[in-house]
């Protein structure tokens, strides 16, 4: 049977992300900002990809334009320094203020001449300037606390037997704490420690009627089983993921990294009702409700108990992340996926082989509130 790589539909929440001004300096550099207030002599404006932080002042004589959020544009220099984009038919500048290049070299004192017929060029800002606010960013670590929820399943390749139906969902809880160091403005490295509930939740009338169907031998009277209810499993981790974060405009973040888990406990719960029929005719009907612990081992030998499920204790893998920042809250969706399988090998005459191959797939979201320290 194929193999699949399961996706997940995450929960999405609406982020309010905030709309940055853009403060134009005479010496070329600009910055994003929060303007705050503007005085007779000063501009009093917060860094935008850092509003919890301090409030810095600027004199209006550095400045040459704000452009605020909502497009409005504040100039501070006078007219002339401006650039040309009024129309041909516009009253030329007054004598106080004379724009050199409208009138020509030959052209007699004080006479105005007609405005050329090209459009003057309007004014464009360089594509990628430094960032004023570089100079004053000071790395910093943010310590913050995390809670979310998993949509976790398990991905399954049982060597040419029917494997479980996909899209096995088992939701369960994320918390913890996190760590946020800033490196740059646009870089920053993550971690945080948390516990993370793992595992899935198949369902048991999908997979009898897949199995059914691989097996289907028509020379004999027709028969078929009937089921409903689940097969629960559920195993709770300590998890310490670390991945490098890029800081894109309006708030947005993107990482990547590898993580770590250590397994705490678990159980498998069988909930269902199974109903087998001959030629329509029912010949039996059984209820399973049975729990089995889940312990940890490196390997399995035959005679262990079967009302235990076995795990690895150490799981690793990779995490993908996107989030959106605003001020001191982010909301971020992860995925994760497992490289380790989850059951031990199978120890027979003292070879080892692994009778299943099965990997964690885990998708969360994250709700992440970082402290001022």
């Amino acid at each position: 049977m194929k193999k699949y790589i399961f996706s997940i539909l995450l929960l999405w929440l609406p982020a309010l992300i905030a709309a940055q001004d853009i403060l134009f300096l005479k010496d070329g550099r600009w910055m994003e900002a929060k303007v705050l207030e503007i005085q007779p002599d000063v501009v009093k404006y917060k860094l935008f990809d850092f509003q919890e932080g301090p409030l810095y002042t600027i004199y209006k004589n550095e400045i040459r334009k704000i452009q605020y959020e909502n497009g409005r544009v504040e100039w501070f220099v006078p007219q002339g320094e401006r650039p040309t984009t009024l129309p041909p038919e516009a009253v030329p500048p007054s004598k106080k203020e004379p724009a050199p290049e409208a009138v020509p070299e030959a052209a007699p004192p004080l006479t105005v001449q007609p405005a050329p017929e090209t459009v003057p060029a309007t004014e464009t800002e360089p594509p990628s300037p430094p960032l004023a606010s570089e100079s004053r960013f000071q790395p910093r670590l943010l310590i913050g606390i995390t809670a979310g929820i998993n949509a976790a399943t398990g991905i399954y390749d049982y060597r040419g037997a029917t494997e479980p139906p996909a899209y096995s969902i088992l939701f369960a809880p994320t918390f913890g704490g996190s760590l946020d160091w800033r490196i740059s403005p646009r870089f920053s490295l993550q971690s945080g420690l948390y516990y993370r509930g793992k595992g899935d939740r198949i369902n048991i009338g999908e997979w009898i009627s897949d199995i059914e169907l691989s097996t289907a031998d028509y020379r004999f009277a027709p028969s078929y089983t009937e089921a409903e209810g689940h097969i629960t499993t559920y195993v709770g981790y300590l998890e310490l993921p670390v991945y490098p974060v890029v800081n894109l405009s309006a708030g947005f973040q993107i990482g990547l990294g590898p993580y770590l888990a250590f397994g705490l406990h678990g159980t498998e719960k069988s909930d269902y009702k199974t109903s087998f029929f001959v030629e329509g005719t029912l010949l039996d009907r059984q209820e399973i409700k049975e729990s089995r612990k889940i312990q940890f081992a490196g390997a399995l030998a035959l005679e262990d108990d079967n009302n235990t499920r076995y795990f690895q204790r150490l799981d690793y893998g990779v995490r993908g992340s996107l989030g959106i920042r605003a001020r001191k809250m982010t909301i971020a969706w992860t995925v994760s996926y497992g490289l380790r399988p989850w059951e031990p090998e199978l120890k027979i005459f003292s070879s080892r082989k692994s009778a299943t191959e099965t990997r964690h797939l885990t998708g969360a979201m994250l709700l992440i509130y970082f402290f001022d320290l």
